[in-house]
Formats: structure tokens, C-alpha cells, sequence
């Protein structure tokens, strides 16, 4: 969610998520510096305000690791059973 996530907090340079070879090292880098950014860049009520934001968008990200996983892993199985009865 890098690119939902910089854009909602003025973060630019989630937009290199979309070059090639690039884009997976803007989201490590983001993990690791973005809650700096977000400050720096977006107005706050508060510390607090701020720490709220910023565990919504950890729960909706992980939510959705855990959605595209368990939709990959559905996908195998399937695709696993569908090689097995010779389709």
C-alpha cells in the first residue's frame, strides 16, 4: 500500500513504486522513513492524531498481506487440482 499511503500523506516519492527494479527497495525505504515523512509533510491535530492515522494504515496493510496470501495460496491449490485431473 505505498502508493495509497503517500499520496493520502503527501509523500511524493511513493510514485517511484512504479519503476522497474526500483519499486520494491521505495517500499522498504518508506517502511522504514515514512511515519517521518508523513509528519514533516501532513498537518496533525496531534501526536496522538498522528499515531491513530498511522496504526489504521498498518492494520488495513496488513490486513490486506494477509488477504492477497491467503487469495495466492486458494489460487495454488486449485490450480494444483486442476493439474492433477489433467485439465
Amino acid at each position: 500500500m505505498p502508493l495509497f499511503w503517500g499520496l493520502s500523506h503527501s509523500v511524493w516519492s511513493c510514485l517511484f513504486c512504479f519503476v522497474p527494479y526500483v519499486g520494491w527497495i521505495v517500499a522498504f525505504i518508506l517502511g522504514a522513513k515514512g511515519s517521518e515523512w508523513a509528519w514533516q509533510k501532513r498537518r496533525f491535530n496531534s501526536v496522538e492524531h498522528f499515531e491513530e492515522v498511522q496504526a489504521i494504515w498498518a492494520k488495513w496493510g496488513w490486513g490486506l498481506t494477509v488477504a492477497w496470501f491467503v487469495l495466492f495460496v486458494i489460487y495454488i491449490a486449485i490450480m494444483a487440482i486442476g493439474a492433477s485431473s489433467g485439465y
